[in-house]
């Protein structure tokens, strides 16, 4: 199944990038800029092509994403599990950071500060 949104931390604007799957465009279209959200039914995905080609160049580019089927926008202090990370230059997969652990899907994790957390809750 397809995910609804994909995001991406936006080096740029300092937030988060929501993209939203377009059934007309028939792909992802930019839908929201966000400071801090909550994502749930999350898939951890990076592009291989696009990582060789960051190893390539030595300049970044969009090609790590956490995908997920919902999402709403986060609220005050959140209860922060472990720390989620991606290194194109040290790795191929998303991490836990606390066990350099590979991970691939979570229930939910929270986005705030520029990083990622799993959800405690």
């Amino acid at each position: 199944m397809r995910p609804e949104f994909k995001i991406y931390r936006n080096l740029h604007k300092d937030c988060f990038s929501v993209m939203r799957w377009n059934q007309e465009k028939r792909g992802y279209r930019l839908y929201q800029h966000v400071k801090d959200l909550e994502a749930y039914g999350v898939t951890f995905r990076v592009s291989q092509a696009g990582r060789a080609k960051v190893l390539e160049t030595k300049q970044k580019n969009v090609h790590a994403f956490v995908c997920c089927q919902e999402f709403k926008l986060a609220s005050g202090a959140a209860n922060l599990g472990e720390e989620i990370y991606y290194n194109p230059y040290k790795m191929e997969t998303f991490r836990i950071k606390s066990s350099d652990e590979s991970i691939l899907n979570a229930d939910s994790v929270i986005m705030t500060n520029n990083k990622c957390y799993l959800n405690v809750n």
